[in-house]
């Protein structure tokens, strides 16, 4: 299960850094003279950096609760 969630965090980090960089990229112009929808979307994609980064940090604490919540259910 820590496999998978390694895997999981770094694939949702790859395409969130992907998504900022290219709203960077092909959007500056827009990020500049301030369009609204630019700049959810580049909000959007440093949060979901920022949770990423979580996942990241807490593998072990979040893999912990999903055990403990398998084993209760089982009871």
């Amino acid at each position: 299960m820590q496999k998978y969630a390694m895997v999981f965090s770094a694939m949702f980090l790859v395409v969130a850094f992907a998504m900022f960089f290219g709203i960077l990229f092909f959007n500056l112009h827009q990020l500049i003279s301030g369009n609204k929808v630019v700049w959810f979307a580049l909000t959007n994609s440093i949060m979901l950096i920022g949770v990423g980064i979580f996942f990241i940090i807490f593998k072990k604490r979040i893999i912990l609760y999903f055990e403990n919540y398998r084993r209760e259910k089982q009871i």
